[in-house]
């Protein structure tokens, strides 16, 4: 196959949640964010093993954190929450070393008090990730009014699709860009989605060349009757995504720093990535706290 001769792709990391069930997480009892204050050596293993593997930047272990979900959790575990952000900031800095921290805040809860924390800790972007069209469009002026221009905002859906009432997937990302989204895209679809070139297509004509595409597809465990595909061969399923237009891809569900280091692998004989991306942000703004 031809590659494109566009830039290589910005590498992101791989998924949390999927390596801190592995290492024992109970979501039943716990939430994955809290990881980063009662076992903060984990998380930064993860971050550092995405480092090696070649991650151009780190999501904090931040996906879950808000106040409402920690006080479920038991009566007083929402006082937590600042110290948690700043922990999980710090974990991913610190494995990073001078890498951009991006904070990826999930679907469930309210995350603007996290939001405006994580920006005054010195992230580089706020990242709501794996959200529906509807609820990211509510979503981002809110942000935006809480934290200003200070940080970009990036927006990855799990399920786009033509609607009858929202219009076709073009319209769509055009009026999450209107609404202040500096980058869009998907998150959390199978790597090998056969529509994951209209997709892209689709993204990329309402974006044009003034706002990046991002592809955070999932690892799906293979059919009972198969084999495990191999790291390379994952690889190859994921990097279709920047042949489909994407200009930054990562990792979703099952993803691990063994998949991204074949990714790595497979990136180094492209075009080298363009320096001057929107998605590599530098550290943000500093903490002020």
């Amino acid at each position: 196959m031809t590659e494109p001769t566009r830039p290589a792709p910005i590498l992101f990391d791989g998924p949390m949640g999927t390596r801190l069930l592995a290492r024992g997480l109970d979501l039943r009892v716990e939430e994955a964010c809290e990881w980063s204050l009662d076992h903060p050596e984990e998380v930064e293993a993860i971050h550092r093993a995405d480092c090696l593997a070649g991650a151009s930047l780190l999501r904090a272990n931040v996906f879950t954190a808000h106040r409402d979900g920690l006080e479920r959790r038991g009566q007083g575990r929402g006082a937590r929450l600042p110290r948690l952000l700043t922990q999980a900031v710090d974990l991913a800095r610190r494995a990073g070393e001078g890498l951009p921290v991006v904070a990826a805040l999930g679907p469930v809860g309210s995350h603007e008090e996290a939001a405006v924390h994580l920006v005054d800790h010195g992230v580089a972007a706020i990242w709501l990730e794996t959200y529906t069209f509807l609820h990211a469009l509510d979503q981002l002026p809110r942000l935006k009014r809480r934290i200003g221009q200070q940080v970009p905002i990036w927006v990855t859906l799990f399920n786009w699709r033509d609607d009858p009432e929202q219009g076709p997937i073009t319209a769509q990302a055009a009026r999450l860009i209107e609404a202040g989204a500096a980058a869009i895209g998907v998150n959390c679809v199978s790597c090998d989605d056969p529509q994951r070139i209209p997709l892209m297509t689709a993204l990329r004509a309402a974006a044009g060349t003034r706002v990046p595409l991002i592809a955070s597809p999932s690892i799906p465990p293979p059919p009972p009757d198969r084999p495990a595909p191999t790291p390379l061969e994952v690889a190859e399923q994921v990097l279709d995504w920047w042949r489909a237009g994407a200009d930054g891809i990562g990792l979703c569900c099952g993803g691990n720093a063994t998949h991204l280091a074949a990714l790595h692998t497979l990136c180094a004989n492209l075009p080298p990535r363009d320096p001057h991306s929107p998605l590599l942000l530098g550290d943000g703004p500093r903490p002020t706290t």
